[in-house]
């Protein structure tokens, strides 16, 4: 059962005094976790982020979209929404704990609808506080562009007319729902009382793939992968991870199942008391496409399971993620174990038959990182993974290049890492980046509550951070960059970052001063003018005029920043002039207090003058 509400005003809370809209440049769209069905978490069409302009002055929060519940799945984007008499509109697109979904103005956070999907179910009915006070929408929902107008299929677990999960394909210009929709989930072996829908959803040619795991380890759950219908919502098939038990669930800290582009899916499972086939614990697995048999084409195990098993160390807690333009999958768990893995079939390594015997996969990278609870990202043949354990450990998030001078593999060692250690649960990173150029990995600091940015080349560069707000944001969560814009879900809100509007910068001069010491021929210099060509110009400049001294006389002047730094200078001769300043003053904090000094002098005397200048950016006119 589903509920629309009647189209209103956001509510909202504004950051910024004004907003403007953004250019008609091309528009990106993100309707799967992580931005693809390889699960890399690259947006390679960003072009207007860099990392020249997210910094603290020209970036930051632009609004905040108020929401029922905690947001555990990832916002997702869709451009040139029909909405009807409400106009066409960029859209992002938000699920809750609280089994709502709302339709917000991507560029201003305006909601265009929200519809209740059914009553959420108490945690202390599901015996797992994990997620608190609720449970409803959970995993990621995906988006199929395909049809007219596009639909977005969202799993939602309710206590409506009994416990249950229910498919639901909903219309992205209004809310309602499509194809008979909603449908009940209910293969035989799923139990909504023991099984959590917890990976995002995934869409693969004409499939709808859903994964289920358990809550807080309850006992009673079992490992399933489930295809169902994109146009007819009909079950199709069911795989078992543990045939002989009850384990091995499918949860991956929120990531979904990946796809090759042979429609095979591919998954990793947790903790299990069984390692060999048709057993699939603590495992990455690799079926062949939905049928009603549905086979494993391979899998690898690692010779450590048994033990991950009996230390509750599981595989499972990481995302898996194809390398684009190979056949290998990078996958990481509690353990930290990074495994590279040849997706061909036959090649992937099942498991060697004993403990601690040789896993035979393309490589292993063991004490560089101390646990995934998420997922890595990949971009421009580095491939990005958060590290930190519930020891607690906490750790800094590392990138690890690929394939250096056709190696085939990683580096076996971070080629850089981040000054910020993250606690427990561990980041999943999201790129952005124009093409290979003007990269950017951005996480969510759930543990303070941040949204930090680095430089793609060099994770030692820090170039952002931003508050959410102690508390307020929720583990797993991962950022969505799109069209110069980046959405982060918290416990009651999407707060949107971005690029304010280009500011009126407003200058401000204080007079001239006289020095006695040079009576007779007294400098009385003015500034006339002071300009940059943008927030970050690669030049500054201020123009003097003055009055007094001969035309023999040479005029320095330094710039020096509210720090008392010098940043710039320079000299001419006579009364006026134009000097530049090299460094980026939009670097500095607002308002700077800039001092110009001059120095007049010829062979016989010297005189100095200082100049304040107060810049501050006003709204944009």
């Amino acid at each position: 059962m589903s509920k629309l509400s009647i189209p209103r005003p956001a509510t909202i809370g504004l950051l910024v005094v004004c907003l403007v809209s953004l250019t008609a440049a091309a528009q990106v769209n993100v309707t799967t976790y992580h931005n693809d069905i390889s699960r890399t978490g690259q947006n390679t069409q960003e072009t207007r982020l860099t990392p020249s302009n997210v910094n603290s002055i020209t970036f930051g929060p632009m609004f905040v979209v108020q929401v029922d519940g905690q947001v555990y799945a990832q916002p997702l984007v869709l451009s040139n929404v029909n909405l009807g008499s409400q106009g066409t509109h960029n859209v992002v697109f938000i699920a809750t704990e609280n089994d709502s979904l709302y339709a917000a103005d991507a560029n201003n956070g305006t909601i265009y609808w929200h519809v209740s999907l059914g009553t959420p179910v108490p945690s202390a009915e599901l015996y797992c506080t994990n997620i608190s006070p609720s449970y409803g929408i959970t995993s990621t929902p995906v988006i199929d562009t395909t049809t007219t107008p596009p639909t977005l299929y969202v799993a939602a677990l309710t206590s409506y007319d009994g416990l249950h999960y229910q498919l639901h394909a909903i219309n992205v210009e209004t809310g309602a729902e499509k194809f008979g929709a909603p449908t009940t989930i209910n293969p035989s072996d799923f139990n909504p009382v023991t099984q959590h829908i917890r990976p995002a959803l995934l869409l693969e040619n004409g499939h709808i793939i859903i994964g289920s795991g358990a809550y807080c380890d309850n006992p009673g759950w079992l490992g399933l992968v489930m295809s169902y219908s994109t146009s007819t919502l009909q079950f199709e098939a069911e795989f078992i991870t543990e045939p002989s038990g009850n384990k091995a669930g499918v949860w991956m800290s929120g990531n979904g199942p990946a796809a090759d582009a042979s429609g095979n899916i591919y998954f990793a499972t947790g903790n299990s008391a069984y390692y060999l086939a048709p057993n699939y614990g603590d495992a990455i697995v690799k079926l062949a496409p939905p049928a009603t048999a549905w086979p494993v084409a391979d899998y690898f195990s690692p010779s450590a399971g048994d033990l991950m098993g009996n230390t509750d160390n599981d595989v499972g807690s990481g995302g898996v993620l194809l390398i684009p333009g190979t056949s290998l999958l990078v996958q990481a768990g509690k353990e930290g174990v990074i495994y590279l893995v040849n997706t061909t079939t036959g090649d992937m390594g099942k498991y060697c038959g004993y403990e601690n015997c040789p896993d035979d996969i393309v490589q292993e990278i063991d004490g560089e990182d101390v646990g995934v609870w998420g997922s890595p990202a990949y971009w421009n043949d580095n491939v990005y993974f958060g590290s930190a354990n519930q020891t607690p450990t906490a750790d800094s998030m590392k990138a690890f290049s690929f394939n250096a001078n056709g190696s085939g593999k990683l580096s076996t060692s971070p080629t850089s890492v981040t000054p910020e250690a993250y606690a427990w649960p561990t980041p999943t990173p999201s790129v952005s980046s124009n093409g290979t150029a003007d990269g950017i990995v951005w996480a969510l600091d759930y543990g303070k509550g941040f949204l930090r940015a680095y430089n793609a080349t060099n994770l030692g560069s820090e170039i952002y951070d931003g508050v959410l707000g102690a508390n307020y944001t929720v583990k797993f969560a991962v950022p969505t960059i799109a069209n110069g814009m980046v959405y982060a879900g918290t416990a009651n809100n999407v707060t949107a970052f971005g690029l304010p509007p280009a500011p009126t910068w407003v200058w401000t001069y204080l007079g001239s001063e006289t020095i006695p010491a040079c009576t007779g021929e007294v400098p009385n210099f003015a500034i006339l003018s002071g300009s940059e060509s943008g927030v970050n110009s690669s030049s500054w400049s201020v123009k003097v005029n003055g009055s007094g001294a001969p035309t023999n006389y040479e005029t320095g002047v330094s710039i020096m920043n509210s720090n008392g730094v010098v940043v710039g200078g320079g000299s001419f001769s006579g009364n006026s002039g134009t000097v530049t300043s090299p460094v980026p003053i939009g670097t500095q904090s607002i308002p700077p207090t800039i001092t110009v000094s001059g120095s007049f002098y010829n062979t016989v005397q010297k005189c100095t003058v200082d100049y304040s200048i107060t810049r501050y950016m006003a709204p944009a006119s």
